[in-house]
């Protein structure tokens, strides 16, 4: 049984392709404008951002050699943050972690970076204009071709999640204790 092509075969196939009698392809496109190509890209990124916004996800991708990060979506904003604006990723990261969780945050990064071991925590924020937001963030260590490694990750504002989990447990604790219990809140 013959496999493949005989170098006879090749050849022949090779001079075919370089004939100047082949057809030339048209571009379709969109309109008379741009290509389809481009408007079916733009109109993906454009879904893309519009179900990260919804789902209140935030793409990142942290490069911890040069402490560079890149956003997808509108992730410096769930930080409070004007794109563009955030410089040394790393430090401004930790800076707006709440300070309960600010250790926790830390040993997790670093032993996800020196283990190689998943990243996945639910952590508050203080926003540059002072609001409290809940983040769960899930992100794995990757090596590019040259063995450099980096953090890539998704977060999820989960305030509305934690507010109602909250609004939960006073309820059923005002249900267990009667309405003339006492109780303090710490935050």
């Amino acid at each position: 049984m013959r496999r493949g092509r005989t170098a006879k075969q090749k050849g022949r196939f090779k001079a075919k392709a370089k004939s100047e009698n082949l057809p030339k392809m048209e571009i379709p496109r969109k309109n008379g404008d741009q290509p389809v190509a481009k408007s079916v890209k733009h109109e993906g990124e454009e879904r893309l951002r519009l179900a990260l916004g919804v789902a209140k996800l935030r793409i990142w991708d942290w490069d911890f050699h040069t402490d560079r990060t890149i956003w997808y979506g509108v992730g410096e904003q769930a930080f409070g943050f004007s794109p563009g604006t955030v410089k040394g990723a790393y430090k401004a990261f930790l800076n707006a972690v709440h300070p309960l969780d600010r250790e926790k945050v830390r040993e997790t990064v670093a032993r996800t970076i020196e283990e190689d071991k998943p990243y996945d925590q639910e952590y508050r924020i203080v926003r540059k204009d002072g609001a409290v937001h809940w983040l769960w963030t899930q992100a794995r260590l990757y090596r590019d071709r040259s063995g450099k490694r980096r953090l890539i990750g998704v977060s999820q504002d989960i305030t509305e999640r934690k507010e109602e989990e909250e609004r939960l447990q006073l309820t059923q604790f005002a249900t267990e204790h009667g309405p003339d219990s006492a109780f303090w809140i710490q935050e």
